[in-house]
């Protein structure tokens, strides 16, 4: 690929490289950024599919979620879909709130850990006025440590990945249709032809 090219090689398409090589690096944006900004919305509504809940300020959440532009550098251009916002999901600051992030423990699963498991235990005070009272004191051994991660694993229910993975093909396709139909669109105003640009 040349310098100052963005490449299209993953459709597997040498004619589409060509015809977008042709054009200068602007023009190229202007017709893959479209194209794969469309093409986000769609896995976005294939992701609708796969959410593991029927309803829910997660799956309202996301229904509305932006596509949003990532770092890009020459010759790349990313593009993908803003999480909600803890805010946006009512998940609270406070230690009564639910303080996680539930939808990365949704797409990656996550582990329950069982009470008395962690840094904190309870301890029976052995002297002083307060002898024999129960008190949570934090437990730095070695084994207090690795017992934080011991607990109940709750698988991931992924909708993201299979979202992407499950529709690749047919998001390639309609992407390089868009593509070639925004080519043409910018050679017919220029008043040129396909065949033009190749010489």
């Amino acid at each position: 690929m040349a310098k100052g090219m963005i490449d299209v090689s993953i459709f597997g398409d040498a004619e589409l490289e060509r015809q977008l090589h042709a054009l200068e690096l602007g023009v190229q944006k202007k017709v893959v950024r479209p194209a794969l900004r469309a093409s986000a919305m769609r896995i976005r509504g294939y992701m609708m599919q796969y959410i593991p809940v029927d309803t829910g300020a997660y799956r309202t959440a996301m229904g509305k979620a932006k596509i949003r532009a990532g770092k890009s550098r020459p010759g790349l251009i990313r593009l993908g879909l803003v999480w909600p916002t803890r805010a946006e999901l009512g998940i609270g600051e406070s230690h009564d709130d639910d303080r996680h992030f539930w939808p990365a423990a949704l797409e990656y699963g996550h582990v329950i850990r069982g009470k008395g498991q962690g840094l904190e235990r309870l301890v029976r005070l052995k002297k002083g006025p307060d002898a024999g009272l129960l008190v949570r004191r934090r437990d730095m051994s070695d084994e207090a440590k690795a017992s934080r991660w011991q607990g109940k694993r709750v698988e991931a229910r992924p909708h993201m990945r299979p979202a992407v993975d499950n529709n690749i093909r047919k998001e390639l396709a309609l992407m390089a249709v868009d593509m070639r139909r925004r080519i043409t669109a910018i050679l017919n105003k220029r008043k040129l032809t396909i065949a033009g640009i190749a010489a």
